[in-house]
């Protein structure tokens, strides 16, 4: 036998095990329910008895199957398998290398297993950014407010101004309807967070349609309720009183339906809580600011208002929008409130002169009675093609001050302010959308202020300067400023896709009087005039014509802003001695530039001239008694004054990773014609503007974060600034030099530990200095240098679903080099226990555990040193209801 049939017989001996280890499997059949209906799409699998997977196919429409596979041992078990969701499973045994299996499945319930849907806290939706309410709220949490205030990204001010990246909102929308406008603290503190499900951040708003093409750096707030909130009429309040002698009351009914919303209430208390706050304009209004020539209150602590403010007020206020069918809404805005203030404040001045130690004591005993009435009407059509506003305005505020006090120069002085301010203003807006981005609008302003007010001093202070050396028993100053303004204009607009010119013609005028006269009432009741020199009767008038002309480059990511305004002015004014005529032309352009160096990312710089004037509180030529030892005279020149500015900023955010970030600074110079020379004395101060070459610089420069811990809960926030100021005083004909610096250093943390458990803390370091230029601080005899320690800590305990503990306080410290380190701990304590059942919470609050009676602080400059001590809300304890109907 030859090699050739060895290996013929070789791989045929080999091949016969092989042959006999493999088969092929050819499977088929159908697949139906119970009622014989095919199932398509449906998983048959061909398995091994050990589970092992070795072919699959997937029923068509007739519920048919085939398997082929070639890989299977004669030996091994074969299992086919029918498997689908919502059918019971079914297995069958393969018997034969060829097979017809035909499965039959009945229906079945499969529970699924339970699945968790995380909702992002913060997402960005083109300009919006969306805060997800639920993320950020705590059980302890009562209105919207209180979680505005842990937003990554959003600050808020001590007198709940918002500011997103680090500049004021512009708007405050509620369910995207501006019902409140500028007084918004009513919503942040009277909107219950629950009603509301996310917090939107509008940036670049636009909120007139008209002007969606119109380039805006501003941001706007608006906030999304729930449905149950735009259902029916929402009510809340509380009912609390407590010792010493304290009580807090309020009621609020609310509805937040589409074409009709309204917030109105009642709030009365005397625990320490500003109910004014309520009626701030975050924006400002259209009135005119009324000329205040006298003034008596105290000043304010830095501490937290409810440690010492001694109130006694209520406030009624009415809110009510209408959406009309044509477009149109309606607005009605009205508030009352009556206002007791109690203070009693002691101050210590030291100013070092050169050639002189003046020294100052005040021990003062302050009433304050407040009413105001303010309300204001407003329509408005908000349509792509055309805008309509008018708002009307009136307000009437009555203030009586009784301040009797303990002074250097009398042990018993009363001063009694009196006075009324009456306002009235309207402004209309109309503005039109023709073709090809053309833009017409024309805005008309005019405002009306009346404000008599009347001070008295009693007894007759300074008879040898007043009343010949003659006892006298006041003194009684009155005065004035009624005031009328008008502001009219017209604008054009062009709009093109990277190009937009805006061009403003108007006139504003302005017309006021001045009167004042300072009165001596004698022993025999008689009030005679003091002197010429104490009476003002000054008129004054001033036009101003301008011609605005403004344009805006949009080029990718680059956006130049140009303003040139054109404004030629026109003031007279003319007195008892004076008499002047100023004409002049004044151009005063304005630079911006925005450069996007990323989707969230952008460089801002911004210069500006100004060339300002005063006002006829600059130029009255006789005296006014502003307090019992505060006489100015403000002399006959008019102050003008020129400022360059500059400043510049870089954001960036990243919306995903919730981080925020900006650092900026600016520098600004401004030169003026004028200094107030000021002359002290032991008993009086004396003022008046002079001739003279007054350059005032200043400069500044922050940075600040925010980011949000997703892991952690957990919001972080700092900011670091410095601010340098040089300006020029001259005090007893000795002209000062100042310089001071600031440093402030924040940083906060609000946490969501567990569901138990949450904190919040706040510390804020800043430092002070103040010198002469060429001097050094070691060499000034009032070392002014002050450092300064806050801190404030929340936190939350949740003993069960129903019953909630809080521990809080603040901790104020501070130091001046060669006195005393003074520090000052307040603590507060609430138990707060829900009925559910019945909508209602009680809460027993305590504050001021630690039962602190004063607190002392200092002002220092260069050369004087004022320090205050004030009086101190004492411990309080207070059981309060709050509920809801």
């Amino acid at each position: 036998m030859d090699i050739r049939h060895i290996k013929i017989l070789f791989f045929f001996l080999i091949g016969i095990p092989a042959s006999l280890l493999h088969a092929q499997v050819s499977l088929n059949g159908t697949v139906t329910d119970s009622l014989g209906r095919p199932l398509q799409f449906l998983s048959i699998t061909l398995k091994k008895s050990n589970g092992m997977l070795l072919a699959f196919a997937i029923t068509n429409n007739a519920g048919s199957y085939r398997i082929e596979y070639k890989g299977a041992y004669v030996k091994d078990s074969l299992l086919i398998e029918a498997n689908a969701i919502g059918y019971i499973k079914q297995t069958r045994p393969v018997t034969g290398s060829t097979q017809t299996t035909n499965f039959k499945l009945s229906e079945s319930v499969s529970k699924l297993p339970n699945v968790t849907v995380k909702t992002l806290p913060l997402k960005k939706e083109g300009d919006t950014l969306v805060y997800d309410v639920a993320t950020f709220s705590n059980k302890q949490d009562r209105t919207i407010g209180d979680v505005i205030k842990k937003l990554p990204g959003v600050e808020v001010a001590d007198n709940g101004q918002i500011l997103y990246g680090g500049k004021p909102i512009n708007r405050f929308y509620i369910d995207g309807d501006n019902l409140l406008d500028g007084k918004y603290n009513i919503a942040t503190k009277g909107i219950p967070n629950d009603l509301v499900s996310k917090i939107q951040v509008l940036e670049n708003h636009q909120p007139i349609d008209v002007l969606k093409d119109v380039k805006s750096d501003a941001a706007a707030m608006n906030i999304v309720l729930k449905d149950k909130a735009r259902l029916k009429i929402i009510g809340s309040g509380d009912a609390a009183a407590g010792v010493p002698g304290v009580y807090n009351v309020s009621a609020n009914t609310m509805l937040f339906q589409k074409k009709v919303k309204f917030i109105n209430y009642i709030k009365m208390n005397n625990t320490g809580s500003d109910n004014s706050e309520e009626t701030i304009n975050h924006f400002g209004g259209n009135e005119a600011e009324p000329v205040s020539l006298m003034n008596v209150g105290s000043s304010n602590p830095d501490l937290l208002k409810k440690r010492y403010l001694f109130n006694n007020e209520g406030l009624a206020a009415a809110n009510d929008l209408v959406n009309l069918k044509n477009g149109y809404q309606v607005r009605v805005n009205a508030s009352y409130l009556w206002d007791r203030q109690f203070q009693s404040p002691q101050y210590r001045s030291t100013y070092f002169l050169p050639n002189d130690t003046i020294r100052y004591f005040e021990n003062e005993d302050t009433r304050t009675i407040a009413h105001t009435f303010n309300t204001q009407f407003t329509i408005t059509t908000n349509k792509k093609n055309y805008y309509v506003n008018n708002v009307a305005m009136l307000e009437n505020k009555l203030t009586e001050v009784l301040a009797n006090l303990q002074a250097t120069s009398n042990n018993n002085i009363t001063q009694y302010l009196s006075g009324t301010v009456s306002r009235f203003s309207n402004r209309f807006t109309f503005i039109k959308k023709f073709a090809n981005g053309r833009i017409l609008e024309g805005t008309s302003v005019f405002n009306i202020i009346r404000n008599p007010a009347s001070l008295t001093v009693e007894p007759g202070l300074y008879a040898g300067q007043f009343n010949n050396n003659i006892p006298y028993t006041a003194l009684i100053q009155q005065a004035g400023v009624p005031t009328f303004v008008t502001d009219n204009f017209l604008s054009f607009s062009r709009i093109w896709p990277s190009f937009q010119m805006h061009y403003r013609i108007g006139l504003n005028y302005q017309e006021q009087q001045l009167n004042s006269l300072l009165q001596s009432r004698q022993l025999s009741g008689v009030q005679t005039t003091v002197a010429d020199s104490f009476v003002n009767r000054l008129t004054w008038t001033r036009v101003r014509a301008y011609l605005q002309t403004e344009f805006t480059y949009n080029n990718g990511p680059i956006t130049i802003t140009g303003t040139v305004p054109f404004t030629y002015q026109d003031i007279r004014y003319s007195g008892r001695v004076i008499s002047n005529h100023l004409m002049s032309p004044i151009i005063t352009p304005r630079v911006y530039l925005k450069w996007m160096t990323g989707k969230e990312a952008f460089f801002t710089l911004n210069y500006t001239y100004n060339n300002t004037y005063g006002d006829i509180a600059q130029v009255y030529d006789s005296y006014v008694m502003k307090g019992y030892r505060n006489f100015f005279n403000n002399g006959t020149i008019l102050n003008e004054s020129k400022t360059h500015s500059v400043n510049g900023s870089y954001v960036y955010k990243n919306t995903l990773a919730l981080f925020f970030f900006s650092v900026g600074g600016g520098y600004a110079k401004s030169e003026g014609n004028t200094i107030s020379d000021t002359r002290l004395s032991s008993v009086l101060q004396q003022s008046k503007l002079i001739p003279f070459e007054n350059i005032f610089e200043s400069a500044n420069a922050f940075v600040s974060l925010s980011k949000y811990i997703l892991p952690l809960r957990t919001t972080l926030n700092s900011r670091m600034s410095w601010q340098r100021t040089a300006s020029n005083e001259l005090q007893n004909a000795v002209l000062l030099q100042m310089q001071t610096d600031s440093y402030t250093y924040s940083a906060s943390i609000n946490s969501k530990f567990s569901s138990w458990f949450n904190m919040s803390y706040t510390g804020t370091y800043s430092t002070f200095k103040s010198r002469q230029t060429g001097t050094s601080y070691a060499t000034l005899p009032a070392q002014p240098a002050v450092k300064k320690l806050r801190h404030d800590l929340s936190a939350n305990f949740s003993i069960s679903s129903d019953f909630y503990f809080k521990l809080g306080g603040d901790n104020y410290w501070y130091n001046i080099p060669g006195s005393l380190t003074n520090s000052y701990t307040f603590i507060d304590a609430a138990f707060t226990y829900k009925l559910n059942k019945l909508k209602t919470d009680i809460e027993l609050l305590f504050t001021n555990l630690a039962n602190l009676d004063t607190y002392g602080t200092a002002l220092l400059s260069a050369n004087s040193i004022v320090e205050s001590s004030y009086r101190i809300r004492p411990r309080m304890a207070l059981v309060k209801f709050y509920f809801r109907f």
